[in-house]
């Protein structure tokens, strides 16, 4: 559910096509609003998640390797 949705229903029971084009077009734009404020806390929690999983990979490189010792 988009934190943005709302529904807006005008005081008059008529609504015009100019009134729903209206409402189309605020509601598109929140939609995409929405989506690259998403976009861009999966990117960022990407790019962290990424760069935390190399400094452990070049941390690993400097431990014994246990296993080397089990598998020849």
């Amino acid at each position: 559910m988009h934190s943005f949705e709302y529904q807006i229903v005008p005081s008059s029971a008529k609504l015009t096509i100019e009134d729903l084009e209206t409402y189309q077009i605020t509601h598109q734009f929140y939609e995409e609003a929405q989506y690259r404020h998403d976009f861009e806390a999966y990117c960022q929690w990407y790019y962290a998640t990424a760069e935390q999983h190399q400094k452990e990979a070049e941390s690993m490189k400097s431990d014994l390797n246990i296993f080397g010792w089990f598998c020849r």
